[in-house]
């Protein structure tokens, strides 16, 4: 389970020159990547010019955290809950274009609105609610932002009834589970997104479960407001020393 804490939910992404413009590095250790530029098409370069960037400070960091701050009265919670996917038949994980079908019944169905890349559906929306595709095929939905735990509760059972009573019809199911237990990576599926593909790529160079993790594992995370910094990382750090526990108690 991860916790994190953000003030005005912010998401930080990292913008990597390249072929693709938003390649969002998750790994928590960002590696350089960087066109080659022909010699006749570089740009000369003065050599007193200087570079007047200001670089980053931890109290720069900090305040930039902090400004997402607010008070009480405006705190919210924000879910996201993965799960997997796999074939009654043989037990298998699902294939995108049986993703493909869950997702058209949600739309028509249950009135959510298709999310496509490069033509073909990857995701679903409906209030302030997505359902998005980890590269694996995880089905992930990433809640509202809500003001306690009912609602969430409620919007987790109402997402788990609309996509199993589909899935049944299908002959397909979910498995809450936080890591595959049967199947390897060479066996998953690989979705369609342009993403994943360099992900794919720029996993292996930073460790041996990069992939293990990628297409694999489960996970549910929550997004928490804060009133202040000090006071967001001691309820951070009671909700790390709790999982284990509530892990424990409901079996995972």
């Amino acid at each position: 389970m991860q916790v994190m804490h953000l003030g005005k939910l912010h998401t930080c992404q990292l913008w990597i020159c390249g072929p693709t413009p938003a390649s969002r590095v998750s790994s928590g250790r960002v590696g350089s990547h960087r066109r080659h530029i022909a010699p006749a098409a570089a740009v000369a370069v003065e050599p007193t010019q200087k570079h007047t960037q200001k670089r980053l400070s931890k109290a720069d960091l900090v305040a930039y955290i902090a400004s997402g701050c607010k008070p009480q009265d405006r705190w919210g919670i924000g879910t996201e809950h993965e799960k997997l996917g796999y074939q009654l038949s043989d037990h298998r994980r699902l294939t995108h274009e049986q993703i493909q079908q869950i997702l058209e019944a949600l739309c028509k169905r249950y009135g959510w609105k298709p999310m496509t890349e490069q033509g073909l559906l990857i995701g679903a929306e409906w209030a302030q609610q997505t359902v998005t595709l980890e590269p694996g095929g995880q089905f992930e939905l990433s809640g509202a932002p809500v003001s306690n735990l009912h609602l969430t509760s409620a919007e987790v059972n109402s997402h788990l009834f609309q996509v199993s009573s589909i899935a049944k019809e299908l002959g397909l199911a979910f498995l809450d589970v936080g890591f595959d237990p049967k199947w390897l990576y060479e066996d998953v599926p690989k979705m369609p997104k342009q993403r994943y593909r360099i992900m794919r790529d720029y996993m292996p160079k930073r460790g041996k479960l990069g992939h293990d993790m990628m297409f694999r594992s489960c996970t549910i995370q929550v997004s928490l407001a804060m009133i202040t910094v000090p006071s967001g990382l001691s309820a951070d750090t009671a909700c790390v020393s709790l999982a284990p526990h509530l892990l424990e108690r409901i079996g995972c």
